[in-house]
């Protein structure tokens, strides 16, 4: 156990190392952060002195060497634009991403599963062959066209709810069904296909010869049995909240660590931008290494294997 904890555990640590080497690089690709910040220019005497006073008159190696120093001293760099800790910004804005994706989560949970039995135990009917259309439009539909769709729908048009911002609890209706659309929809299918394989084997079948209740061979037989993939799946559906708040916020104008994001790519603003893959990488990174562990805790035989 404790051997596949420690190479699972490696393994995490240089995909994290991995992605940030690749969005350091990727950065400084982009040009001078400066041309942005300064569109009319600058004198050369003060354009070099940013760069001085911002560690960019180093050669990349060596900025890299100073970053990578820098993050294991607990120091994540000072916003270009804001010359404020990139720490304390993502601090400031986290709870409001953070109360988006809970509330997705929760949503695309509470429709995707129940969704996902109705497609596998009535998937001859009528109701069966809908709940799963419905799931393949949210999943095969982008955030950002049914975002819009729903801000014309029910801000502009109908003028329902609002469309920006997250004063009132009214705020988080339209983002929270953008969010959990794509989730629930996946939920939804692979719950599906997960509970149709385990109705197709033997011991669903001797459950049945034995006499039990239809209620308690889904519940406690099938649905138990097709849990891993459902597992694997709200693990990945936790990190991707996270990641699909990129779009959803700046769509939305969702005070969150989303929309601040788009900001330092589009600014230039090396290391707001930096610390932002690195959590979202991080993030999923961790969340699939907990679902490694979790697999080995309800099928022992996935770490025999590994």
């Amino acid at each position: 156990m404790l051997k596949f904890i420690g190479w699972r555990f490696g393994r995490a640590l240089l995909t994290v190392f991995a992605v940030l080497v690749a969005v350091f690089l990727a950065a400084r690709l982009t040009g001078n952060p400066l041309d942005v910040m300064y569109p009319d220019g600058l004198p050369p005497d003060q354009e070099q002195r940013l760069l001085v006073q911002y560690g960019l008159d180093k050669t990349v190696p060596e900025q890299f060497v100073n970053y990578v120093r820098d993050l294991f001293q607990g120091n994540f760099g000072i916003s270009l634009r804001e010359k404020r800790p990139v720490a304390d910004m993502y601090a400031e804005d986290i709870g409001a991403t953070l109360k988006l994706a809970g509330c997705s989560f929760l949503l695309s949970v509470i429709f995707g599963i129940p969704m996902g039995m109705i497609g596998a135990l009535k998937r001859r009917t009528g109701a069966g062959r809908l709940v799963m259309s419905v799931a393949f439009l949210g999943y095969a539909v982008p955030h950002f066209i049914i975002a819009l769709s729903l801000i014309l729908i029910f801000g502009f048009y109908l003028h329902w709810l609002p469309s920006t911002g997250n004063a009132t609890i009214w705020h988080y209706i339209l983002p929270t069904i953008t969010l959990a659309a794509h989730r629930f929809a996946s939920i939804a299918r692979h719950t599906r296909s997960s509970l149709l394989d385990v109705l197709s084997q033997d011991f669903m079948r001797t459950a049945r010869a034995k006499g039990l209740e239809e209620r308690v061979v889904i519940f406690k037989h099938a649905m138990r049995n097709s849990l891993i993939p459902v597992v694997t799946i709200l693990g990945l559906q936790i990190a991707g909240l996270i990641n699909g708040s990129i779009i959803v916020e700046t769509v939305f104008s969702w005070p969150g660590i989303g929309r601040l994001f788009v900001g330092a790519v589009m600014k230039r603003d090396f290391p707001v931008l930096q610390f932002g893959v690195i959590c979202f990488a991080a993030i999923v990174v961790l969340v699939n290494f907990m679902v490694d562990i979790l697999y080995v805790i309800i099928d022992p035989r996935i770490r025999t294997e590994a």
